[in-house]
């Protein structure tokens, strides 16, 4: 076997590696082709054994040669890759630096964020004193930041809660999986469409039925479910997205008193937005309102500081 190895800093098996494994995927050796001993390409690249030992049995491992008994090391069958066309893509990439403003609803304004107040915050937080953040914790989330939750919920949305009742995770994702397991096999879920759970399969990929509920200009309406009893539904009073929806008082009431009727009926309230209103007081909250304990309020902090931390809580 012919190799051409190159004058680099790469550590010699690596380079006979790439060079075999390359050939392999361009079909210079084909399927079930049979490769030369470990002590004859050892000779002929003159190379230790050791090292084509090293070589034949990384390319092993990863699948592309098998070995028999007492036979040596042949070629397994190795499907072709798609390549996608480089050029069309980069045709219909969006070039960046042509974009003068920038709509997306995760946008951060990286120019203006509070870098050093950050990186304040951050050391104050890993102080060598509090070992408890080291800790394992409670499994409902730390329990200093739902404090924290706690406090902040009372001051910014008037929800009245314990931090016994709080429960952080990575996203709202994650905590409506955790909804759909402490609820019944029985429980439908609705949610409001157009909208952003409805469309997305981290929400409804395992259920079998959801049902889409229509809009107006009060919010969404829930007609479908007069008489439906072990039913969770799934909506963003404060700022229905994409529609932007604020619901009134009327639908408001409306539901809470729906889900009052019945032991088996849930409202899940993402607050979506409700970290910034321009002028006035955000409406007030499903939560906020709640006297039955039918309402589970959903939360994150994407918005108020930034996507990538990935917190989120539910009451």
């Amino acid at each position: 076997m012919y190799l051409n190895l190159p004058n680099d800093k790469k550590y010699l098996y690596e380079q006979i590696y790439e060079i075999i494994k390359n050939k392999i995927i361009n079909g210079e050796i084909k399927e079930d082709e049979k490769l030369p001993s470990i002590r004859n390409l050892s000779k002929d690249i003159n190379v230790s054994i050791n090292t084509i030992k090293k070589v034949y049995y990384k390319l092993e491992e990863e699948g592309y040669i098998y070995a028999k008994d007492k036979s040596g090391f042949y070629c397994r069958k190795i499907d072709d890759l798609i390549i996608l066309n480089k050029k069309e893509l980069k045709n219909n990439k969006i070039d960046d630096e042509k974009i003068k403003y920038d709509f997306s609803i995760s946008g951060v304004d990286y120019d203006n964020f509070p870098y050093k107040v950050m990186q304040k915050y951050m050391k104050e937080a890993i102080d060598k004193d509090d070992i408890k953040i080291l800790d394992k914790g409670s499994y409902k989330g730390y329990e200093p930041l739902r404090k924290a939750i706690k406090t902040y919920l009372k001051n910014s949305r008037n929800i009245n809660t314990n931090s016994r009742n709080i429960i952080i995770s990575s996203s709202t994702e994650h905590l409506f999986s955790m909804i759909k397991k402490l609820l019944t096999d029985q429980t439908l879920f609705a949610f409001e469409n157009p909208g952003y759970a409805f469309g997305n399969k981290f929400y409804t990929y395992d259920l079998k039925n959801p049902i889409p509920l229509d809009l107006d200009d009060e919010g969404v309406k829930i007609d479908k479910l007069r008489d439906l009893n072990a039913l969770c539904l799934f909506v963003t009073p404060f700022h229905q997205f994409p529609m932007g929806t604020v619901m009134s008082i009327q639908r408001r009431i409306e539901l809470l008193n729906w889900a009052s009727l019945s032991k088996d009926r849930y409202i899940i309230e993402d607050d979506y937005d409700s970290e910034f209103k321009f002028k006035g007081y955000p409406i007030e909250s499903l939560k906020a309102m709640d006297k039955n304990s039918d309402v589970i309020y959903f939360g994150s902090f994407s918005k108020l500081i930034a996507p990538s931390m990935k917190i989120s809580y539910m009451v």
